[in-house]
């Protein structure tokens, strides 16, 4: 054999093995799951994306594990292409059980032991994301994004709606959106508010759906805070998307109705988002004005347990009731440390929710805001003194350590409280007094 022969030959051989080792898809799927099953996996972009098909298409071969689910958070908290392939996986993990009619049929059948194994793995599985976008909230935009594609694929949203667990990604979106570790990250937000906008009309069926059903009150109740969070952070654009969509009139209804009376928590966060949703858009006011029963609301929300509603609610349209019912948000003494810890968190949200309307048309148009200021004025001296509770009676050796444990946080929470107070009185007084040409600071 010449030189010329035997180097033909060799390349000849070397593109055959070339072709013989080139890795299918399955086995570069094979490759990406064996490799997440340890710490520090070393994969490629295209080994995910392999993996993430073949969980979609084939998940009895490529069973949902612990050490998947970490890695493949470890490796979406970027935003290379590894980290994007990553998410891909991520959102296949999640919604895994969706997908395999095996898993559905037990997901959604509360007296199968076998589906709250399954649910409460899914639902640790959806924790561990959820503490994942907190470390790293520049990921925020890039999950939701992949899970959002799989909610509004058509052929999902049957599986999902049969699960009964369609409010799961809210509660999810609900615990990041309220998490104090969230607070400076602009990022996030945008995302989430981004993932509630571009969702709209699946989440307003499902939020109507809830109102209308009697037995989902914990649903609406999700929908009311997540809906009230995002009307916080951005009034101009989430307000007229739920008018438009017919959200607000289904809340109004189901605030008006007869079962009203009932001490669930969801009444009184449809409330918050009833009365915040009139601040911030005048023409959905008026309509809520204009329905005859309306009148008959009134004397029921001005009660003890819609204080921070009812304040906000009387602001434009009963200022005497307001400004009794603002005072009365800041008691001298309470009942005890529960009772003064959420009239608190009641006081607060009024005061930052007023922070919040300082831009605001209502706002500027509202013409006692130096009534408010002079309350505010006399109000800020006294915060410290405010808010007392009588110390625990009987307290038996035992009980000592566990009850200054207590003692200690609700303490540490007043102070955070009253901070808050604090900061949003100076800001509110602080804008009156220059929309009024005085320069004077509360300090």
């Amino acid at each position: 054999m010449s030189r010329d022969e035997f180097v033909k030959a060799l390349a000849v051989a070397l593109a055959a093995n070339d072709v013989r080792d080139a890795p299918t898809s399955g086995e570069m799927a094979r490759t990406a799951y064996d490799a997440l099953q340890f710490d520090f996996p070393q994969t490629s972009p295209s080994e995910l994306k392999a993996l993430a098909t073949h969980l979609r298409n084939d998940p009895l071969t490529f069973p949902l594990t612990y050490m998947l689910l970490r890695n493949v958070l470890e490796l979406a908290h970027g935003t290379n292409a590894i980290s994007s392939s990553a998410a891909t996986v991520l959102a296949q993990c999640l919604f895994l059980p969706f997908q395999s009619p095996h898993h559905l049929d037990h997901f959604h059948l509360p007296i199968d032991p076998t589906a709250v194994l399954l649910q409460m793995e899914w639902m640790r599985y959806m924790y561990l994301l959820r503490d994942r976008i907190l470390q790293y909230p520049v990921a925020c935009a890039s999950l939701l994004h992949k899970i959002l594609l799989f909610f509004h694929a058509p052929n999902n949203e049957q599986a999902i709606d049969a699960s009964g667990a369609s409010t799961a990604l809210l509660r999810l979106l609900l615990d990041i959106a309220s998490s104090n570790e969230l607070k400076q990250a602009a990022m996030a937000k945008s995302s989430i508010i981004s993932f509630l906008r571009s969702a709209m009309p699946k989440l307003a069926s499902q939020g109507m759906a809830a109102v209308a059903s009697s037995c989902a009150l914990d649903d609406v109740e999700v929908h009311a805070q997540l809906w009230t969070w995002a009307i916080l952070e951005d009034p101009l654009a989430v307000v007229p998307l739920l008018e438009d969509r017919g959200v607000l009139r289904s809340f109004a209804g189901f605030v008006m109705a007869p079962t009203r009376d009932s001490p669930h928590g969801a009444l009184k966060h449809a409330l918050r988002l009833l009365v915040l949703s009139m601040l911030f858009r005048p023409s959905f006011a008026a309509y809520v004005h204009g329905i005859p029963s309306m009148a008959e609301l009134c004397p029921w929300l001005a009660t003890s347990s819609y204080p921070a509603e009812w304040t906000l609610w009387s602001m434009a349209y009963q200022t005497t009731a307001f400004f009794t019912a603002f005072q009365a948000l800041f008691p001298v003494e309470c009942v005890d440390g529960i009772a003064a810890i959420t009239a608190m968190h009641e006081a607060v949200f009024v005061l930052e929710v007023l922070v919040k309307m300082r831009s605001q048309y209502s706002w500027i148009a509202w013409p006692h805001k130096s009534n408010l200021l002079t309350t505010l004025q006399t109000l800020l001296p006294t915060l410290n003194s405010l808010f007392q509770c009588p110390p625990k009676q009987d307290v038996t050796a035992e009980d000592d350590d566990n009850s200054s444990r207590s003692i200690t946080t609700s303490s540490r929470q007043s102070i955070q409280l009253v901070h808050r107070m604090r900061v949003a009185i100076k800001q509110l007084a602080a804008t009156i007094a220059h929309s009024h040409g005085d320069g004077a600071k509360l300090d």
